[in-house]
């Protein structure tokens, strides 16, 4: 009886054989796995397999860019790798229809009812702890006068349930999927509908301006409050305003919007110019106490501080419109949070040359302070101009940028694809895939976390497959399992099988050992 003992490596993003039976009758073997950072543990899926020669990690398809929308839709499938994947999530950029949905497909109508703001970005699904630090996926979906806290405790678990029950069908039920909470949420049948997708609140503004709001304050417990003059839209539009005069039923406009855990929402006049008079800024995260306070928990603010008409820390108001020599018919199309440089930008059009183009700001520039330190009078006080090439001058309107990568961008102008991986610079199609990177022959940026590239001139991605779903499923040991310090006793291996292990990180390698005896 003899024994052996056998060390490997096996880097982030690729598989590879740990480990051989090259004896002439069966052994068994004891597997140990470690990752290679001890704060983190990386997945890892293992499996044993007759054939020791399938093929690893190789260059393939890992996508496409998005597709150009077909009947006002985007294709947004970068969710599984398939180029037309039949579980995508798509973006609407035409008017009649909610902005988001899935298989491409939509509410046969759509009203008051359902969220036209509701958008979440794809890349939430495939990593949901780049927005809200957390690993499980969790987002608020206001329907009617109810909203529900909707949870599947898993990326793919939660996508599917989007996908299954969300936005896609001629009629829909609360009931369907999982809600972990269900709160009535006042005033809720108005034009301006959003939910703070990470930080478990959801506000709403009816016909008279009056609003509401919902925080669900763990998985089973919420509270909500409501503002007829004395909340924040009413007050600061100057009065009963009626939102479905003020706003713009289209894709191409803020209305209300939320992304980096914050809500914006803007003012136009009753006017053919329908210029961005003014826009109002609710920071949920600061009212949920700051990050890694997002959700599960309970602000230390009053409920009916959230959308008070008295400013609070957490409220920003900036006037954009002073007069039509200065600004023109300035208007703002959309703004979006940068995780990496932690700021956010605001993109405007139809003005003049000194305004068109991006801005950005942080969230200390635009919260200064508390009370009349937050309500800036001017677009300069609360935001910076970018300076240099951007792509978007200014000129026309684009859809709301959707994050479909780790750092890459994707927003509509018509029919044409802008991409962006810092939300400053943006290129088309054609050119975006056509600039050289080292290689001097392609495109090389993150998709889900992991480099692919795209070559010049062709919309194909490609990218590091390990392989790994060429090995046999049927000898499957492990399937997504976090190791920190892992071990697996008694594995039977006969003459010729092979333990293949695959490391699913994205940039941790893990280390394993296999003590391998004779029996």
């Amino acid at each position: 009886m003899t024994s052996q003992r056998a060390s490997a490596t096996v880097a982030a993003t690729k598989a590879d054989i740990v480990y051989t039976n090259v004896h002439s009758g069966p052994q068994v073997v004891t597997l140990s796995v470690h990752s290679d950072n001890n704060t983190t543990n990386p997945a890892i899926n293992v499996a044993v397999d007759s054939v020791g020669n399938h093929t690893l990690n190789f260059i393939g398809t890992r996508g496409t860019l998005a597709q150009a929308p077909v009947s006002g839709e985007l294709d947004l499938a970068t969710l599984d790798g398939s180029p037309y994947a039949g579980n995508r999530v798509t973006m609407n950029t035409a008017v009649a229809m909610p902005p988001m949905g899935g298989n491409g497909t939509y509410y046969n109508s759509f009203n008051n009812n359902h969220d036209r703001a509701f958008m979440i970005d794809p890349y939430f699904w495939v990593n949901p702890s780049a927005f809200n630090k957390k690993s499980d996926t969790r987002y608020v979906y206001n329907y009617g006068n109810t909203a529900y806290l909707k949870y599947a405790g898993t990326a793919k678990g939660t996508r599917d349930q989007f996908i299954d029950n969300q936005m896609i069908a001629g009629t829909w039920s609360g009931s369907n999927g999982t809600n972990l909470a269900v709160a009535t949420f006042p005033y809720d049948g108005g034009p301006l509908r959003a939910s703070c997708l990470y930080t478990d609140t959801a506000i709403a503004t009816q016909t008279s301006g009056y609003m509401g709001m919902v925080e669900f304050t763990s998985d089973s417990t919420s509270r909500t409050a409501s503002k007829t003059s004395n909340s924040t839209y009413y007050n600061y539009s100057g009065g009963s305003y009626n939102p479905n005069s003020y706003h713009h039923n289209d894709n191409y406009r803020i209305n209300v919007r939320t992304d980096g855990g914050m809500y914006v929402f803007d003012y136009h006049p009753s006017s053919g110019t329908n210029r961005t008079y003014k826009l109002c800024f609710i920071d949920a995260v600061t009212f949920k106490g700051g990050e890694g306070k997002w959700s599960n928990t309970q602000s230390d603010y009053g409920e009916g501080d959230f959308i008070s008409s008295t400013i609070q820390p957490f409220h920003a108001r900036l006037r954009v419109y002073e007069n039509s020599a200065t600004t023109g018919n300035l208007i703002a199309s959309w703004m979006k949070y940068h995780a990496a440089s932690d700021k956010y930008y605001l993109y405007f059009y139809g003005g003049n040359s000194g305004y068109n183009g991006i801005w950005e700001t942080t969230r200390s520039s635009l919260f200064p302070g508390s009370g009349n330190t937050n309500d800036h009078t001017t677009l300069e006080s609360a935001f910076t101009k970018v300076s240099g090439t951007t792509g978007l001058d200014g000129t026309f309107a684009t859809t709301q940028p959707q994050q479909i990568g780790a750092s890459l961008w994707v927003a509509f102008q018509d029919s044409t694809a802008w991409y962006s991986t810092n939300l400053i610079n943006w290129k088309t199609s054609p050119d975006f895939i056509g600039e050289l990177a080292a290689s001097d022959a392609t495109h090389v940026f993150e998709l889900n976390g992991r480099k692919v590239f795209a070559e010049s001139g062709s919309p194909i991605l490609k990218g590091l497959n390990s392989g790994f779903s060429n090995v046999g499923s049927s000898g499957r040991l492990e399937n997504g399992t976090s190791v920190g310090v892992y071990e697996r006793n008694g594995i039977i291996l006969n003459s010729g099988d092979s333990i293949y292990l695959e490391n699913l990180d994205v940039s941790v390698d893990v280390h394993s050992t296999v003590m391998a005896l004779d029996i």
